[in-house]
């Protein structure tokens, strides 16, 4: 049954469509290309660096505002 639902799907007729990858992110790991938590920041692993420093995507989960936090201590 499995079967022929593939080929009943790859004979529909539909075009496939090509991806293209235009760039690359500067950054190691996807994780670092959106908004993280400070700790989870692969930029500036949390055990290795000073707590207060951080990238341009971290944020305080706590406060939910970009790093670093007015609390943090």
């Amino acid at each position: 049954a499995a079967a022929a639902a593939a080929a009943a799907a790859a004979d529909d007729g539909a075009e496939e469509e090509d991806l293209v990858v235009t760039g690359q992110s500067v950054f190691k790991g996807a994780l670092n290309d959106f908004p993280h938590a400070r700790n989870l920041c692969g930029t500036l692993p949390f055990a290795s660096t000073p707590h207060r420093s951080s990238c341009p995507n971290c944020f305080c989960y706590v406060c939910e505002v970009p790093a670093p936090c007015e609390r943090w201590g």
